[in-house]
C-alpha cells in the first residue's frame, strides 16, 4: 500500500486540489445566490437578547442578520412551548390542566426528558418544579424548608408517576413539569436544525 501511495502521490495530490477547487466554486456560487450579502470574513454579525430567562449572545461569522432573526424567533417559539414561567405556554397549560395531547415536537421532547430521567435514575426529573418552588431557589430569599414540608412535597415529584401514552400526558394532581434543566439544550437542537 505504501509503495502504491508513493507511486501515485502526484495523482493523489491532483485529485485533492481538484476537490478543493470544486468545493471553493460551490461555496462561491452559493454566496452569490444569497439575497443579503454575508458579512466579510472576520467581521461577525452579533446580537444580544434576553431569551429563556438568560442573556443570549449570537455571533455569526459569514452570516447575515436574517439568520440571527431566525435563531431568535426559533428560541422565542420554543420558550412559548416549554417555559413554565409563561402563563400561556404549552407547559404552563399542561401544569394548569393536568393533561394534554402533545404536539409532535412536545411529544419528542417529553420522550427525551423521560428517557433522560430513566437513564439517570431520576437525577434529572422533569417533575421537580414543586420541590424547586418549595425551596424558593428562584426567589429573592430562598429558605430551607422543614423535613415535613420536603416529605409532603416529594409526593408531587417523580417522573414515574406520569401517565404518558399515545401522545396523551397526564399529571397527578399537584404535579408540575419543568424543562428548565434541558430547555437550553433543546434550544441548541432547534437552532442546529
Amino acid at each position: 500500500m505504501r509503495l502504491w501511495i508513493q507511486k501515485n502521490l502526484y495523482f493523489i495530490m491532483a485529485v485533492m486540489v481538484a476537490l478543493f477547487l470544486v468545493c471553493l466554486a460551490v461555496t462561491a456560487a452559493h454566496r452569490m445566490d444569497t439575497k443579503e450579502s454575508p458579512v466579510p470574513s472576520g467581521q461577525p454579525v452579533e446580537h444580544q437578547a434576553i431569551l429563556m430567562g438568560t442573556v443570549v449572545t449570537e455571533k455569526l461569522y459569514g452570516g447575515n442578520s436574517q439568520v440571527i432573526s431566525g435563531i431568535e424567533n426559533a428560541i422565542s417559539h420554543l420558550e412559548q412551548t416549554i417555559s413554565w414561567r409563561l402563563a400561556d405556554s404549552v407547559i404552563a397549560g399542561i401544569n394548569a390542566s393536568g393533561s394534554a395531547v402533545l404536539t409532535e415536537d412536545m411529544y419528542l421532547w417529553m420522550t427525551e426528558a423521560l428517557a433522560l430521567a430513566e437513564n439517570t435514575n431520576g437525577a434529572f426529573d422533569p417533575t421537580l418544579r414543586p420541590l424547586i418552588a418549595l425551596w424558593g431557589i428562584e426567589e429573592a430569599s430562598p429558605t430551607v424548608p422543614s423535613d415535613k414540608s420536603i416529605k409532603e412535597c416529594l409526593s408531587l415529584v417523580g417522573y414515574e408517576k406520569l401517565s404518558f401514552e399515545d401522545r396523551k400526558l397526564t399529571l397527578q394532581e399537584g404535579m408540575c413539569l419543568d424543562f428548565g434543566a434541558i430547555g437550553k439544550g433543546i434550544a441548541l437542537e432547534v437552532i442546529a436544525e
